[in-house]
């Protein structure tokens, strides 16, 4: 994270998830859209508890930002999406798995507040 202009080290303050590309895996189905944002929430919550056993291990945390940018970017979760890719092309570290979790938490909070 040399740069100051990169995305990890800005703030992510725009809508967290592309509900028209959830949309187009869904329709209009409001629980199959549910269903598939708590398995994306499942796996992410997965991949992230991955990531803090590999800031030892490059290979391993390069693997897992891997994972986690398919996921976000297929579903539409693309501020997380773009986080996790340029989290795999850097060094593993607790600052960097930081910004990924608060990304991650911004995601949740949305989806919370939109479910109520």
């Amino acid at each position: 994270m040399s740069s100051g202009n990169s995305t990890l080290s800005q703030a992510h303050a725009r809508t967290v998830i592309d509900y028209s590309r959830l949309r187009s895996f869904t329709g209009d189905d409001i629980g199959a859209e549910r269903d598939i944002i708590e398995l994306y929430k499942t796996t992410a919550e997965q991949v992230l508890a991955r990531l803090a056993t590999a800031l030892n291990d490059p290979h391993a945390w390069s693997r897992e930002c891997h994972s986690l940018k398919g996921a976000s970017i297929n579903l539409g979760v693309l501020e997380l999406g773009r986080l996790a890719a340029e989290a795999e092309m850097t060094p593993p570290s607790l600052k960097t798995l930081n910004i990924l979790r608060s990304a991650y938490a911004d995601l949740a909070n949305e989806v919370e507040a939109r479910d109520h």
